[in-house]
């Protein structure tokens, strides 16, 4: 109870009554130049804690629950961001790497780079910089560059510009000090104007020799996609001002722009473009439909929820193909309230090419147990075309005593997490991609990708993915639980079988959940019907269960 007095007082513990500071400290990342606006006009402190209340429950993503996991997060970032970046002379938050960690939360990869000697060339130096007094024609000028962070964000979803792979350096030095001296070296050339070539060497030495730049705040010297084949060159690139140009500048500042992006401004856009996808569905204006395919499992999540996996197939057949498509994902209730939902915005990994005509995407929602209506909507908004794919499922209760067993996860193609990645960064046509790649259901170091139709091809293998709750432990805490899968013809025939499997290790956040995953080869069987049974036996209790599926080879 005093836990949860606790909580329904955080809000108050948060915002306090010094609004200015919400305002400027607080959420100027995440709020939107309309919330901006709009707060900033109201006349009353009833009519300010209304507009917080509402501003923090429109980003809650599970309005169910009594704690907003989108502040509590919100808070922590700050929090970190204060600890972690507060050695520039300003709070962290403040710092260009707090606002990316506070916008975006914490990267997938962080690398840092320690500088190096950096050697410019410089063509018939003075006294200046030549100091043995000997006519030399060439001399070797070194400097040191700064120490830099490198973060990698394997899917930035708000990005406009690139959203896998998104690669952020931080430095103390921005390169463009560096084109400004490649500018003057090059101005001057073997010039024989001895008062030029001074001229020269005395702004190449005061750049040496001013070592503020090391003292200077990090800043953002790169943003967006690695144009380079790996991150060693890629520094190189951004250092030497020799290899600079095959840095494109441009593509830099747009993806600073999506860095810095508000995500109350991307909050923003995706209401602005399902209301235009919601006009499309009611006012039935689109001109045809995209055909939509769903497959989606039931796994078991902390806190009583159910984890659901979603694996979407949209075919764009017909000319024009567009560059992105919208998706809509939701469960409604018998009330008709959104338990859980989701928008996203699925672009061409390449900015100036269509989508394939058959786009693949996964990604994951999370609910209660109940029954819903869970639909999925894509639109192309641009040629007016719409995909609606809709069905009532009863999310199942996980959360059990003794020993069960979840329904089983046909899989379409298991992926390893290397060969994914390559995926999410290809650009190559002929390679298969799947978009929403933040939330992939994986196990270990493999990727599995739901099934959206139960149909397998004869050279492909099936493999099921299922989940056992509270299984025996023996005395080192280990469970001893066997499996076996039968490939069961019509009529209940066995015509394949994989080996006895024994499980002595347990996956679970919790300690009490093996996840597991069973394959074999269907190249000698026949296309038809099939059901898939899978015999899963607690060895020490001799409980046994029973979970099938069907599917088709064709």
């Amino acid at each position: 109870m005093l836990a949860l007095l606790l909580m329904l007082a955080f809000p108050v513990l948060e915002e306090g009554r010094d609004y200015e500071k919400w305002l400027q400290e607080r959420v100027p990342y995440i709020i939107s130049g309309r919330e901006k606006d709009e707060f900033n006009s109201l006349q009353s402190d009833e009519e300010r804690e209304r507009f917080i209340e509402l501003f923090w429950k429109r980003r809650d993503p599970d309005p169910s629950t009594v704690v907003n996991e989108f502040r509590q997060e919100h808070l922590r970032r700050i929090e970190y961001a204060n600890r972690r970046f507060d050695r520039e002379g300003k709070p962290g938050w403040k710092t260009a790497r707090g606002r990316a960690y506070i916008i975006h939360g914490p990267p997938d990869n962080v690398s840092y780079y320690y500088g190096s000697q950096q050697k410019v060339i410089v063509r018939n130096p003075t006294d200046i910089l030549n100091q043995t007094g000997t006519a030399q024609p060439i001399i070797d000028v070194e400097f040191p560059t700064p120490a830099s962070e490198t973060w990698i964000y394997r899917y930035l979803p708000s990005a406009t510009s690139y959203r896998s792979n998104f690669t952020i350096i931080f430095a103390k030095m921005d390169a463009t000090d560096l084109y400004s001296m490649q500018k003057i070296i090059a101005s001057v050339g073997n010039d024989d104007d001895l008062e030029r070539r001074r001229q020269r060497d005395l702004a190449i030495k005061r750049f040496i020799t001013n070592r503020d730049y090391l003292r200077n705040d990090y800043r953002v010297v790169y943003a967006g996609e690695p144009m380079v084949a790996d991150l060693s060159d890629l520094l190189i690139n951004v250092f030497d001002p020799f290899r600079s140009q095959l840095i494109d500048q441009f593509e830099i500042i747009r993806a600073q722009a999506d860095l810095n992006l508000s995500s109350g401004e991307v909050l923003e856009e995706r209401a602005e473009r399902r209301r235009k996808m919601e006009a499309l569905v009611e006012g039935r204006v689109f001109v045809s439909l995209l055909p939509v395919q769903v497959g989606y499992a039931f796994l078991r999540s902390l806190g009583g929820h159910v984890n659901i996996p979603l694996h979407v197939q949209i075919g764009l057949e017909g000319d024009p193909r567009p560059r992105e498509v919208d998706l809509f994902a939701e469960l409604i209730n018998p009330e008709g309230q959104a338990a859980a939902q989701f928008q996203d915005r699925i672009r061409s990994l390449d900015k100036d090419d269509a989508l394939s005509r058959q786009v693949s995407y996964q990604s994951r929602l999370a609910a209660p147990p109940g029954p819903y209506r869970f639909r999925v909507v894509v639109s192309d908004i641009e040629n007016k075309r719409i995909g609606i794919w809709e069905k009532d499922i009863e999310v199942p209760r996980l959360k059990v005593e003794g020993f069960e067993a979840s329904e089983l996860v046909l899989v379409e193609e298991v992926i390893h997490r290397d060969e994914f990645q390559r995926r999410a960064r290809t650009r190559s046509r002929r390679d298969w991609i799947l978009y929403g790649q933040q939330n992939p259901l994986r196990l270990d170091e493999w990727i599995f990708v739901p099934s959206v139709d139960q149909r397998f091809r004869r050279r492909q293998n099936l493999t099921t993915l299922v989940e056992v709750y509270n299984p025996s432990l023996d005395d080192g805490k280990q469970p001893q639980v066997s499996l076996q899968a039968v490939c069961l013809k019509q009529g209940n025939q066995p015509v394949a079988a994989t080996e006895v499997k024994e499980l002595t290790y347990l996956t679970g956040d919790n300690r009490d959940i093996i996840v597991y995953a069973l394959s074999f080869p269907l190249r000698t069987l026949d296309p038809g019907e099939y059901d898939l049974m899978v015999h899963i036996t607690d060895q020490p209790t001799g409980r046994s269960l029973r979970r099938s599926v069907p599917f088709r080879i064709y």
